[in-house]
């Protein structure tokens, strides 16, 4: 009978072939990768792992299914950003538990500059997969994404918590360099962005002022690549927000990442549908538009 750290090594490589791809070939070494799940894994055999996804630097986020019907998320990363993410827990903590996992347990344990951390699921839900997966493949009906938004909704808005202040418009300092590869990247576009290019430019001098804006708790990367949807046939779809790594509390406007996962939620539908275009899918606007996993980034 092999032992759990070899079962770990056993389940990852009859698994899936993208979790077989990511143990080969992903940004984690695979002993490194192996040594840090083993951390996690339970001591039974009747666990499996699924693909869920790469995270913003060189984190991978694995999914942990237990027997019977457990779930846990696995991220492991960069030493530095799990330290961060654990530093967030408390403020992730206050968020409304039917949106945000059950518990979470970071590991000390360092094994070449990675670290993990996981986090388990209050749900009966018998699998998972991120709300970007449930919009690339078209599996689920548009009423089921309307499901997780109107779930989202009311518990993050009120973990956010606005209040009005008067700051920049501007999530970060400016940067020209930053300006220039937002100039480049929206000139695939054509003449339709002029407006939106003048604004950029600072022909209007908006970037300079300040403006009543609302700040607050803010989740950071809310994307639909960390949504995760619970799969049960017994019960409606119910989501669930991971990877706090970049949140903060009264510095930005939770606007922020209301139209960040606005406008991944509009990508990806966009990409699934220009799938059966071939004509617009290799256009060099769309190539733009995949070359980066949640819109463009600068």
């Amino acid at each position: 009978m092999p032992t759990n750290a070899e079962s770990v090594r056993e389940k990852l490589l009859s698994a899936h072939p993208k979790v077989v791809d990511l143990a080969k070939n992903g940004r984690v070494p695979f002993e490194t990768l192996c040594s840090l799940l083993f951390l996690h894994a339970p001591k039974h055999e009747k666990y499996e792992f699924r693909y869920l996804g790469s995270g913003r630097s060189e984190s991978e986020a694995l999914l942990l299914v237990q027997h019977p019907g457990r779930l846990r998320v696995v991220k492991v990363g960069p030493a530095q950003e799990i330290e961060q993410e654990t530093s967030k827990l408390d403020l992730a903590k206050d968020l409304a538990r039917a949106v945000r996992p059950s518990d979470f347990d970071p590991r000390e344990v360092e094994v070449n500059g990675y670290r993990s951390i996981s986090s388990s699921f209050a749900t009966d839900s018998e699998s998972a997969v991120t709300l970007e997966s449930a919009l690339l493949t078209g599996g689920y009906h548009s009423s089921h994404i309307e499901q997780v938004i109107k779930a989202l909704i009311r518990p993050v808005f009120r973990w956010c918590n606005p209040q009005i202040e008067v700051k920049s418009p501007f999530m970060f300092p400016w940067e020209e360099q930053g300006g220039h590869n937002i100039c480049q990247a929206l000139n695939v576009f054509g003449p339709d962005v002029q407006s939106l290019l003048e604004v950029v430019n600072d022909r209007f001098h908006f970037r300079d002022g300040t403006l009543k804006t609302f700040v607050g708790n803010c989740h950071g990367d809310l994307n639909v690549g960390n949504v995760i949807i619970g799969i049960s046939p017994k019960k409606p779809v119910s989501p669930c927000l991971i990877d706090f790594t970049w949140a903060s509390s009264g510095r930005f406007s939770p606007a922020h990442d209301w139209s960040k996962l606005e406008r991944d939620i509009k990508l990806s539908v966009l990409r699934t549908n220009l799938r059966n275009r071939p004509e617009d899918f290799n256009s060099p606007w769309c190539k733009q538009l995949n070359s980066r996993r949640s819109g463009i980034w600068v």
